[in-house]
């Protein structure tokens, strides 16, 4: 009885490891749908508001922004700006992460249509990686708990 117990457990803890390795998987994903969102709405801010740098920034802060743009002080200038990406990644890549500092440091120095066309090829990117990422994602997220089951229950027969 202790046996049948103690394999029960054994494929639990499994199913739940291979759950938590699944939730890691699905932040990449869950990041880059993160940041698309957050591009969309500087783009609607910058057709009908033109606000500054600064006000855009706090905008996004009372929505659902990228982990990156809460951690960002209130008056935060380009290289301020980068560092915060760069501190806080959220399951994006090296190019990713460089695109956004190439973004938010250019923001601010050209006219309201440059702008646009900036946040809209970063947009393009982001969506594009996400299109591309995403069947992926979720292939890996199913592979990973079928794994941490199986794996679990391959201990708790070992164990019987």
């Amino acid at each position: 009885m202790i046996e049948l117990v103690g394999a029960v457990l054994l494929a639990v803890s499994g199913a739940a490891a291979g759950s938590a390795a699944a939730d890691e998987i699905k932040q990449q994903r869950l990041a880059l749908q993160s940041v698309e969102d957050m591009l969309a709405q500087m783009m609607i801010m910058l057709e009908f508001e033109a606000p500054t740098v600064q006000i855009m920034l706090s905008e996004l802060r009372k929505g659902s922004a990228p982990e990156f743009i809460m951690r960002m002080p209130e008056n935060a200038d380009p290289e301020r700006i980068c560092e915060a990406i760069k501190r806080c990644p959220d399951g994006l890549t090296e190019q990713d992460v460089q695109k956004l500092c190439t973004l938010f440091g250019r923001l601010g120095s050209a006219d309201k249509l440059c702008e646009q066309q900036r946040i809209a090829g970063a947009a393009a990117y982001f969506a594009e990686r996400r299109k591309k990422c995403e069947p992926e994602c979720r292939r890996k997220e199913k592979l990973a708990k079928s794994l941490g089951l199986l794996g679990g229950i391959f201990f708790a027969v070992m164990l019987l």
